[in-house]
């Protein structure tokens, strides 16, 4: 594997907008030419919206942002930690990783 950029962001409360300033910063970083990309935990928003940031496993704006993410620029993305609720209704904190 070549490079490997660890992206550092402060997450506003828009996840839109958060999802904006991730992607530039992976664009940046593959033009660096990294081929994982490493995102800090809570990248989509403040951990106090925990609630408003949490989605079902495999399903939602994060998820597949972050997989088209992975797709449209060939690299390996891996997402610190976000809230995902699994099948048995809990919510757990989970580092979810997407390539190409």
């Amino acid at each position: 594997m070549g490079k490997v950029a660890a992206i550092q962001s402060n997450a506003s409360g828009s996840i839109e907008e958060n999802l904006m300033v991730l992607e530039a910063q992976i664009t940046k970083a593959v033009a660096a030419g990294a081929e994982l990309v490493l995102l800090p935990e809570h990248c989509m928003g403040q951990p106090i919206n925990i609630l408003a940031l949490t989605e079902n496993f495999g399903d939602g704006i994060g998820q597949a942002a972050f997989a088209s993410m992975a797709k449209k620029y060939r690299v390996w993305v891996v997402v610190g930690a976000m809230p995902i609720r699994m099948s048995d209704g809990h919510i757990y904190s989970t580092s979810v990783a997407y390539n190409s």
